[in-house]
């Protein structure tokens, strides 16, 4: 958490003070299609990824062979949602930027830009750690030997 609030209080600096203007014009305006379609994509791989660990398990003969990997993939399911939601209720409430930018006259705008870009990144190791559980089932050598 600490990681990601500094390299996107990074970010957002570095977006204020170089020319260019992408990162505010990314989060106002392509920020959340982005992040639902990175939610969706997750969510139908992990419901297939669930069907592919229930029938290993079938298969094994083992109801609980995978616990730890669907708690897993639970719980970063959740919180991809979780951060979703937050991040859309965080946009619609920073402010606008007014026609003076400086960093400390809009300090709520850039300070929500933060923690917007920290869920995101937050999220995305959640989308990291899904990976890393399923790739877990690889390891199941009776399920391997059964099929």
């Amino acid at each position: 958490m600490f990681l990601s609030l500094i390299i996107s209080s990074a970010l957002v600096t570095a977006d204020y003070y170089l020319p260019g203007t992408f990162l505010h014009r990314f989060l106002d305006a392509n920020f959340i299609e982005t992040f639902a379609g990175l939610v969706g994509f997750n969510i139908a791989a992990v419901i297939f990824i669930s069907g592919q660990l229930f029938i290993l398990e079938e298969r094994s003969g083992r109801s609980d062979s995978f616990m730890s990997t669907k708690t897993e993939i639970k719980h970063n399911s959740y919180f991809l949602l979780a951060s979703f939601v937050v991040s859309l209720v965080l946009l619609l409430l920073r402010p606008d930027l007014g026609t003076d930018v400086g960093l400390l006259d809009n300090k709520m705008y850039y300070l929500l830009s933060v923690t917007v870009i920290a869920i995101f990144s937050l999220a995305l190791f959640a989308i990291y750690e899904i990976l890393r559980a399923v790739f877990a089932i690889g390891y199941f050598p009776s399920a391997a030997n059964k099929s």
